[in-house]
């Protein structure tokens, strides 16, 4: 059984990892505009001047993602297979059968498991906005 929890966790750390990385806003080209002079070179003055909102997905892009993830492990667990390292492989198999049983189990899982769609706000740093 704790194996089994162990591969969970990693399944899900993974995944939200991934749909933390999908909601990031991509940082603009060119130099920043911050001033030069102060205790930080090209810092911004205040508390949360820099912080910028994060994107919202929606059920449909969390579940793509999720997706995605799925494929990704498989593909690596061939890569380990090739490489003759089965123990690695069977993990990362594991892993991608606990994330694609739980989402096609279920058409809200993304919304239920990570918090996705209505009513889902990051402020900086993909923690939950302060909405009072």
């Amino acid at each position: 059984m704790k194996d089994r929890e162990t591969a969970a966790v990693g399944a899900l750390r993974t995944a939200l990892g991934a749909i933390d990385n999908a909601d990031a806003v991509p940082s603009p080209d060119g130099p920043a505009t911050a001033p030069t002079t102060g205790p930080i070179a090209g810092a911004t003055d205040g508390a949360g001047a820099g912080d910028v909102a994060r994107r919202e997905l929606s059920e449909a892009d969390v579940t793509a993602i999720v997706h995605a993830e799925i494929d990704d492990l498989r593909s690596s667990a061939d890569e380990y297979d090739a490489l003759g390292r089965d123990e690695q492989a069977a993990q990362l198999r594991v892993q991608a059968d606990l994330l694609e049983r739980h989402f096609s189990a279920d058409s809200h899982a993304p919304a239920r498991v990570f918090g996705t769609g209505r009513g889902r706000r990051h402020g900086a740093g993909g923690l939950p906005a302060n909405n009072a």
